[in-house]
């Protein structure tokens, strides 16, 4: 273990990134401390607030706040000019799309923080939430760690988790760890603002789980595995408009939107659609699945939808995870 030391009284800060945990950090910090932080957006934020997620970009230009939004924050000596003037006592990132130099590090007086949606070392790098939910951990949860130029791989400040429970989807554990984030946050806001120490460790080497930019099965729903897998799957795979699980029906592409429930029965047919208990369901190995949405099109469907015709669901038989 090691200890991150203490800061004197803290003024300047600087939040990079996007999304719900971002805007949070915000503004707990504008309203709450008074303080404009120096804010750093992600290039792809395109200022708007939809299905997927609050943009950081809309929040501070609705405050008239000032901030900077580069292509490639590592090689815009501008960017690097304002951050070494600024002096920043402490930087937070909050799903920057960027890995940072130490050169960028540096510039920091003391702490760089970043959080990573999972119980790290496990389910390092990319689709953390989704990762954890189609292997159905028995937690989720958020990490808060030192800045470094690897991903995901700094030193550990705080973790906090809460149980993975039964039908919970992407979008109901991003807001849930958002939440996470911002108490973890703000319990580490007040530790440094009193003028206290932070004790941190390394990551484990042993337990080290990494996610290159890749789906569970290639987002294919594998109707002939067992049927708690599937809902997994299926519900690892559902924040609309987000890419969501899929399968072939009549000759289509649609997608399988949860929650999703499994249910263990005999004599199933794995694909087979069949309603059951005014229930709309899809067999697998080891019983049968309920869903909530189908998706075509990018519109969103009942799923009585697919009762007609040909009452089966097809995907193609791939890996879990094929890097």
């Amino acid at each position: 273990m090691s200890i991150v030391k203490s800061v004197p009284k803290i003024e300047r800060v600087m939040l990079m990134g996007n999304r719900l945990l971002a805007r949070n950090i915000f503004n707990f910090l504008y309203y709450e401390n008074e303080i404009t932080p120096l804010v750093i957006v992600n290039f792809s934020d395109q200022g708007i607030d939809n299905e997927a997620g609050v943009s950081l970009l809309k929040t501070v230009q609705e405050k008239n706040v000032k901030y900077c939004q580069p292509k490639n924050i590592n090689q815009d000596e501008k960017v690097l000019k304002l951050i070494q003037e600024y002096s920043p006592q402490i930087a937070i990132s909050c799903s920057y799309e960027k890995i940072l130099t130490k050169k960028v590090l540096n510039l920091v007086k003391n702490h760089f923080f970043n959080f990573h949606y999972s119980l790290l070392p496990r389910h390092r790098g990319c689709y953390p939430i989704i990762w954890a939910i189609a292997s159905s951990d028995p937690e989720i949860g958020v990490t808060l760690h030192q800045m470094s130029t690897g991903i995901d791989d700094g030193n550990i400040i705080n973790q906090a988790s809460i149980p993975l429970v039964i039908g919970a989807t992407a979008k109901d554990m991003y807001n849930k760890c958002a939440e996470i984030g911002t108490n973890l946050f703000k319990e580490v806001w007040e530790i440094l603002n009193q003028g206290n120490s932070l004790p941190s460790y390394p990551q484990s080497p042993n337990k080290v789980i990494y996610h290159t930019l890749r789906y569970p099965f290639d987002r294919w729903i594998p109707w002939y595995l067992s049927a708690t897998k599937v809902a997994s799957i299926i519900n690892s795979l559902t924040f609309f408009p987000n890419p969501s699980g899929r399968s072939i029906y009549n000759d289509n592409e649609i997608g399988i939107l949860g929650p999703s429930f499994p249910k263990i029965s005999d004599n199933c047919q794995p694909g087979l659609i069949k309603k059951r208990d005014d229930m709309l369901t899809v067999d697998c190995l080891d019983g049968y699945i309920t869903f909530d949405k189908v998706r075509q099109d990018n519109a969103l469907y009942s799923p009585e939808m697919l009762l007609h015709k040909n009452h089966y669901l097809y995907s193609p038989v791939l890996p879990e995870y094929n890097p």
